[in-house]
């Protein structure tokens, strides 16, 4: 490929001082130096390529090598941009796993959980860079599956003496929350689930048991302890990591935009990425440069040696880190503290995941110099730099974006009402009204008394505030 990349509307990339891969090289095998075909890629030539995007994944954030490997992807298999780069955000993340956490203080030490939905139409193309961007840790379960029936031959052979065998996971696709506390009980570094569907992920919860596989879900996004009792036994896991992603149906995001998931918080822990409506792209002859996937399955193999270190290390802020991350955190939260519910309850989540980004890009940055270099770099006295608080800023604010986007698919309950209902309901004024209050509204459009006392008890569309007073909630 030439080193000057067009883009995908035709024009020749316009020049500007910001150039992210300028002068790098990224790894070929043998640790050889590839030369980069994407080098001369500005910030100006990403925002062209999203001229249609009004919020495209910042790819800039990732180091050099995995960039050209999404823009290689997006040239050769036609994989849309934001899609794997989100995909390939999970993936990281999960190999990291309880590898490494952020200390902000005593008591205050955030994981990299992540939970990722990848919105789109069917026939979108969210499954395919979905598993590209896992292929590697596919590929070390496929290795682990192999121990297994090795060490499963052997206690056949010989029982004595020998503990029964256990097939480990990193990944699991179908499942129970009983079988996912046994995998995590095998793989305390961290497993993630991936659902083609989300969707049934989410229908699944509370299934079987009224409800309590939610309030287990939302304990596990925290990342601590978790207990789940069963008939005849219990699973306890003392530190949880459970990274979650998957696609679903832009029609069906309004069954996630459930009453009671926006009550217990549970919508607002996901990470949205909806590019939009997607332009036709052509099918092309042109192939995957196996080079730049070599070269991010060696982050990959580099974060799950990691893994092996039964330490969970801590990560410090540098002074100049510090400061920055607080400047971001309070601008922030005053910014949207006031805001209306959905908004709130958005940004305090952000503002959660904007530590855990930190820690992934604290651990890319390690990664990424040591590739590079060839060097080893004490990760038992890792900072984090001002460069990953900016990344994380960057991103943390495309995932708040998304999310206010995506409200825009919430179904409205009022759907469901009829003409003469809705314009009534929408003409009382936002406050505490008494029952004779609202009786007399009604009947100002023709809505019966009885009818009215049974519309005020519908808990959906109206709060009681206590002492026949009642206050409309949409």
């Amino acid at each position: 490929m030439d080193s000057t990349r067009v883009n995908t509307i035709g024009k020749a990339p316009a020049v500007t001082e910001v150039v992210f891969s300028s002068n790098k090289k990224t790894i070929s095998k043998n640790n050889e130096f590839k030369p980069n075909d994407y080098s001369n890629i500005t910030l100006d030539d990403l925002k062209e390529d999203f001229k249609n995007n009004n919020n495209p994944f910042p790819i800039e954030v990732f180091p050099t090598a995995i960039r050209d490997f999404i823009l290689n992807a997006e040239d050769t298999l036609n994989f849309n941009r934001d899609y794997f780069s989100a995909s390939i955000l999970s993936a990281l993340s999960l190999a990291i796993g309880n590898s490494f956490r952020l200390k902000i203080d005593e008591g205050w030490t955030p994981k990299c959980i992540l939970w990722i939905a990848l919105v789109g139409d069917s026939g979108d193309g969210k499954t395919p860079p979905l598993k590209e961007a896992f292929s590697p840790i596919d590929n070390k379960e496929n290795e682990l599956y192999e121990l297994y029936k090795q060490e499963l031959e052997n206690f056949n052979q010989n029982q004595q003496g020998l503990k029964v065998p256990i097939a480990k996971r990193y990944i699991v696709r179908d499942f129970t929350i009983e079988a996912l506390t046994e995998k995590l009980s095998q793989n305390p570094k961290g497993i993630g689930i991936l659902a083609d569907e989300l969707l049934g992920w989410v229908k699944n919860m509370g299934k079987y048991n009224n409800g309590s596989d939610v309030e287990a879900y939302l304990e596990l996004f925290n990342g601590g302890k978790i207990t789940v009792d069963r008939v005849g036994r219990t699973i306890i896991i003392q530190d949880a990591f459970v990274n979650v992603i998957g696609g679903i149906q832009r029609d069906k995001l309004h069954e996630v935009f459930k009453k009671d998931f926006d009550a217990n918080g549970f919508i607002f822990r996901i990470l949205w990425v909806d590019p939009g409506q997607l332009p036709f792209v052509p099918e092309n002859e042109m192939k995957l440069d196996i080079e730049h996937k070599k070269n991010y399955e060696r982050f990959i193999n580099k974060l799950f040696e990691e893994r092996e270190n039964p330490k969970n290390r801590h990560l410090i802020l540098s002074a100049e880190a510090k400061k920055l991350r607080r400047q971001w955190w309070n601008e922030f939260g005053e910014k949207h503290h006031y805001d209306e519910l959905y908004i709130k309850g958005t940004y305090r989540k952000i503002r959660e995941y904007f530590n855990r980004f930190l820690v992934v890009f604290t651990i890319l940055e390690c990664v990424d110099f040591e590739l590079q270099h060839e060097a080893t770099k004490d990760k038992d006295n890792l900072q984090v730099t001002k460069a990953s608080v900016e990344k994380s800023i960057t991103l943390a604010e495309y995932f708040f974006r998304n999310a206010i986007d995506v409200r825009s698919y919430k179904k409205n309950p009022l759907d469901a009402k009829g003409t003469i209902y809705k314009k009534w309901y929408l003409s009382l004024p936002k406050k505490t009204l008494g029952t004779n209050d609202l009786i007399q509204s009604g009947a100002a459009v023709e809505i019966k008394q009885r009818t009215v006392e049974k519309y005020i008890r519908e808990e959906e569309y109206f709060e009681n505030t206590g002492h026949g007073k009642y206050k409309r909630k949409l």
